[in-house]
């Protein structure tokens, strides 16, 4: 009940903050205050997804689990998901990176928030 309670409070910040986001853009003109954006719009939305999924939690414990399939660019959803943990990566003195090869598809089709 307790951590229903934590993950519940947890909610309204992340989707303030995601609105936020979403208004700024609009405002924005400088592509490396866009780029900054995003990727606050991006973190907050990823953590936003595992707060569901806990709250979530009742169903997996029944064997109950319904992903959401969709068709989506994964190369584009991993290069949201190097721009989060770059700034980390750089704080550590280490270089983030990643490669792809072109026979590797453009589209996948599978749960994109549990992929990040």
């Amino acid at each position: 009940m307790l951590t229903t309670t934590v993950l519940n409070e947890l909610r309204l910040p992340l989707e303030s903050t995601i609105t936020t986001c979403k208004i700024l853009l609009t405002w924005a003109t400088n592509q490396r205050f866009i780029e900054l954006i995003k990727s606050i719009w991006n973190a907050n939305y990823i953590i936003l997804c595992r707060v569901n999924d806990l709250l979530d939690l009742s169903t997996l414990e029944k064997g109950v689990f319904t992903p959401k399939l969709k068709v989506f660019d994964w190369r584009k959803s991993v290069e949201e998901v190097v721009k989060i943990n770059e700034s980390s990566a750089l704080y550590k003195d280490n270089k983030f990176t990643y490669f792809t090869t072109s026979t590797m598809p453009h589209y996948i089709r599978t749960d994109e928030t549990r992929m990040q």
